[in-house]
């Protein structure tokens, strides 16, 4: 299907405004480690921020974030490729850097992404000057045989069945505003139709097993120089108190921002008061 078949339904100010991410934020491609990685560049600020995005793993997933983010700062936003493990996730994420030439960068990150980060800047902490972690959980070992289970369930199941069953609760937990229902639903249709496979889906399940195997400490990142930034919705299907509090406990020294869910009255206004406090926390 095209384009316009895709997204036929969706309000037009909303689809020209992809349309025109995609043709101005073309992605590009390297090779690390003879593994095809596929990222997004832009933005011209002395600052540079690495977004990385959660479990629906493309870039352009937060193009409304980048297209905020380049305004101030220059930005590197990389897909995942279907990976075997999370170490190989943060070591091709550190070569990724190496072949931009960035040295230091800030990381922006979204629940699968800020378990990626958490990795990264224990395994690379001179590189990491800020971290924001957005509904993200600490590791937990009591949900090893959760994803264990799924990842052993899925593999033997039938791609389109892989991709429909993870389509449908991956569209719950993004519950998007009713305003952004339809470019949502189309989004999620054009990217388990054309761009993800079964292997990117098991490729996750496998790394967030591995994440639940860390034992984090408060004190892992004593000597690191950098800063952390905890946010959370408390609208989101994804937002748990208790492993909120964990994160506290695991960062004692990091700021925290949540989002109340009577807060806010529209998306707009709930992304302005978000990027202001990046910014903010940034700078």
């Amino acid at each position: 299907m095209s384009f316009e078949e895709y997204y036929k339904n969706v309000p037009s100010y909303q689809r020209e405004m992809l349309r025109l991410f995609r043709v101005t934020h073309p992605r590009q491609q390297t090779t690390i480690n003879e593994t095809c990685w596929t990222y997004i560049y832009a933005g011209e600020g002395e600052k540079t921020v690495l977004w990385l995005t959660g479990g629906l793993r493309v870039a352009d997933m937060a193009f409304q974030s980048i297209l905020k983010l380049e305004a101030h700062y220059r930005v590197i936003a990389p897909d995942y490729p279907a990976l075997e493990s999370m170490n190989d996730l943060v070591d091709g994420l550190a070569a990724l850097l190496d072949q931009l030439g960035v040295e230091t960068t800030a990381i922006i990150s979204d629940w699968f992404g800020g378990m990626v980060a958490q990795v990264f800047v224990r395994r690379y902490p001179h590189r990491v000057s800020k971290i924001i972690l957005t509904n993200v959980p600490p590791p937990e070992p009591k949900r090893i045989d959760f994803y264990r289970t799924r990842y052993n369930m899925l593999r033997w199941l039938p791609d389109f069945w892989v991709l429909q069953l993870i389509k449908s609760i991956f569209f719950k937990i993004t519950s998007p505003y009713a305003e952004m229902a339809e470019f949502y639903a189309a989004f999620f249709d054009e990217l388990f139709a054309e761009r993800l496979h079964k292997e990117d889906i098991l490729s996750m399940l496998r790394c967030v097993e591995e994440y639940c195997t860390y034992q984090f400490t408060p004190t892992d990142l004593d000597h690191w120089e950098g800063s952390i930034l905890i946010t959370n919705d408390e609208s989101n299907a994804i937002f748990n108190l208790s492993n909120h509090k964990h994160m506290q406990f695991l960062y004692p020294n990091a700021q925290t921002f949540s989002f109340k869910s009577s807060s806010y009255t529209s998306l707009e206004h709930r992304q302005e008061a978000f990027y202001q406090r990046v910014r903010t926390f940034f700078e």
